[in-house]
C-alpha cells in the first residue's frame, strides 16, 4: 500500500519523496466534458468523428522521412556522428510526430475499424524505429479510462478488464523505483529525458504483459521493409540516422517534451506544490510546435473528448476558451524542460490515485 500524505503541505522542489496522492475518483475530465456539451453541446458533436484525409499527412511524413535518411546515408556516409546529430535535432520531430500520427489511429480517428486503422497506422509509424502500434494502443486506451489509478495498488496478474487481459490501470505512470532513481539532480532528470521514450515503451510490458497480436507481426515486416529499403539506396548511415531518430530524437528534444508537459505538474502555478487543493490532472500547450505534432499539445481537449480529431482540437478550445486558457497550461516546451532540469521534484510531481473498489476485494 503507497504512504500516501497527510494534507496540504507544502514542500520545497528537493525535498519531495513520495507521489501526489488524491483520494477523490478520477472524474475531472467527465465532469468538464458534460459542463461543455451542456454549454456547447451542437458544436462540439460537430466536432467529433474520424478524418481520413489525415492519412495523406502520414505519407508526406514518413516519405520524406525516408528520403531523409537516404541522403544524408548518401552524403555523410563517411561521419555517422554528424548523421546520427542529424537524426537527434532533425529526426527528433519526424518521429515524435510520428508517434502522434499512430496515436490518431490507435483512437480510430483516422479510418473507423480494426484494420483500417492498422493500415493508418503502419504508415505513420514507418518514421519510428521499431513497430509500436498494437502495443502501444493496447496500453494507451486504459490510460484514458483509468487515468492516474496506480498500478502497484493490487495484483496485477489476478486482475483484468477483459479476455484481452488489457490492463485495469495506468501504465503511464512512472513507478516509484524510476522516482527515486530520476528525480534527485538536474543529472539524472537529464538521463531520464534521454530514456524516457524507453521507459514509456517498456514499462507497461514489464508491469503487465500483453498478447502477440497480427498487427505486431505485420508492422514489424513493414518497418523491416522501410527500413530495408533505405538502407538500400543510403547504407549503413540511414539505418544511423533512424535510430538516432527514435531513440535520441524522442529523448532530450523540445517535441519529445510533449511526453512529461501531458502530466507531470510542471506550470508556473503547480510544478511545486504538493498542495491537492492546487494541481490538476493533464494540461495543453498551445505553442508553434504544436503544427508538427498533430496538435498534441491540445491534451486537456483530447481527454475531455477523446473523438475529436487533431485537425479540429484547436476549435474545441476556439468555442469554449473559457476551460481551457483559465487553468494552467504551456506556452513553451523549452520553458518546461528547463524547468525540469534544474528546479523541480522530477518524477514524484505527478498525481496517482488508488482503485478503492480493488483494493477492498
Amino acid at each position: 500500500m503507497p504512504k500516501q500524505q497527510d494534507g496540504p503541505k507544502e514542500l520545497s522542489a528537493f525535498d519531495r519523496h513520495n507521489f501526489i496522492w488524491k483520494n477523490d475518483t478520477f472524474t475531472w475530465h467527465q465532469k468538464r466534458a458534460d459542463q461543455i456539451r451542456k454549454k456547447y453541446g451542437d458544436k462540439i458533436k460537430q466536432l467529433e468523428g474520424n478524418d481520413p484525409s489525415s492519412i495523406f499527412y502520414f505519407i508526406l511524413a514518413s516519405a520524406s522521412h525516408w528520403v531523409i535518411a537516404v541522403i544524408l546515408g548518401q552524403y555523410f556516409s563517411d561521419s555517422y556522428c554528424t548523421i546520427a546529430l542529424f537524426g537527434w535535432v532533425l529526426g527528433g520531430f519526424w518521429t515524435t510526430s510520428a508517434g502522434l500520427a499512430m496515436h490518431e489511429a490507435a483512437h480510430q480517428l483516422v479510418f473507423k475499424g480494426r484494420w483500417p486503422s492498422l493500415a493508418a497506422a503502419v504508415i505513420a509509424q514507418m518514421p519510428l524505429f521499431l513497430p509500436a502500434f498494437k502495443t502501444f494502443q493496447f496500453y494507451h486506451l486504459p490510460h484514458h479510462s483509468f487515468c492516474t489509478i496506480n498500478p502497484d495498488d493490487f495484483n496485477r496478474t489476478s486482475v483484468q478488464k477483459d479476455k484481452d487481459k488489457k490492463p485495469i490501470y495506468d501504465l503511464d505512470l512512472p513507478t516509484e523505483f524510476e522516482a527515486w532513481l530520476f528525480s534527485s539532480n538536474p543529472l539524472t532528470r537529464v538521463c531520464f529525458l534521454f530514456l524516457q521514450v524507453l521507459l514509456y515503451a517498456f514499462r507497461p510490458m514489464l508491469l503487465s504483459p500483453k498478447p502477440l497480436y497480427l498487427e505486431d507481426l505485420i508492422g514489424f515486416i513493414t518497418q523491416s521493409l522501410y527500413i530495408g529499403s533505405a538502407m538500400s539506396y543510403g547504407g549503413w548511415g540511414t539505418f544511423v540516422y533512424l535510430i538516432a531518430s527514435t531513440f535520441l530524437g524522442s529523448g532530450l528534444h523540445v517535441s519529445a517534451i510533449h511526453f512529461i508537459a501531458e502530466h507531470y505538474l510542471l506550470t508556473e502555478d503547480t510544478a511545486y506544490t504538493s498542495d491537492k487543493s492546487k494541481v490538476q490532472d493533464t494540461f495543453s500547450y498551445y505553442g508553434p510546435i504544436n503544427h508538427v505534432l498533430y496538435n498534441g499539445g491540445y491534451h486537456v481537449e483530447h481527454h475531455d473528448f477523446p473523438r475529436v480529431s487533431w485537425k479540429n482540437l484547436p476549435k474545441v478550445t476556439q468555442i469554449a476558451p473559457e476551460f481551457y486558457y483559465n487553468i494552467p497550461h504551456h506556452n513553451s516546451y523549452l520553458e518546461v524542460m528547463f524547468r525540469f532540469i534544474f528546479n523541480h521534484p522530477g518524477l514524484w510531481q505527478r498525481i496517482k490515485r488508488c482503485d478503492r473498489e480493488i483494493k477492498e476485494e
